[in-house]
């Protein structure tokens, strides 16, 4: 899976080590959309300090714009969710979301274009990526 945006921290496979679980789907032309499931159970990282991690990272970038870059949090309508919207100089745009499955585990859920409409809508893309995660139980008992 690529990176999902120029903020590399908001990547899921800048997190992990061994390939992650998830879909990612070219749509055409430019544009993809992708979920991920997120487990850093293993280094000993609950769901909570990894959303703090995706925080982190894109208060990082937000520092280090530059020219025709952006980063900024936007509201997904679901407390559970922190989210953002990047741009990168090149014209592509995305948005991105974080939420804890439970208490191990988050689900990444994200688009990018090139053109002026969002490929998808990003609630229902959450919406969707979670009822598809709940099928993959964290396997701790």
């Amino acid at each position: 899976m690529r990176n999902w945006t120029w903020c590399e921290g908001l990547s899921p496979a800048y997190r992990m080590q061994a390939p992650e679980r998830g879909t990612w789907l070219e749509l055409g032309g430019d544009s993809t959309v992708g979920a991920t499931i997120l487990d850093l159970s293993g280094r000993r990282i609950d769901a909570g300090e990894q959303i703090d991690q995706f925080v982190s990272s894109a208060e990082l970038c937000s520092t280090l714009i530059e020219a025709g870059e952006a980063i900024s949090g936007i509201d997904a309508g679901d407390s559970r969710v922190v989210a953002w919207r990047t741009q990168d100089s090149d014209g592509h745009w995305g948005e991105f979301a974080v939420m804890p499955l439970d208490d191990a585990r988050v689900l990444a859920v994200g688009f990018e274009t090139d053109g002026d409409d969002a490929p998808a809508d990003l609630d229902d893309l959450i919406r969707l990526a979670e009822q598809g995660a709940r099928q993959f139980p964290s396997g701790r008992g």
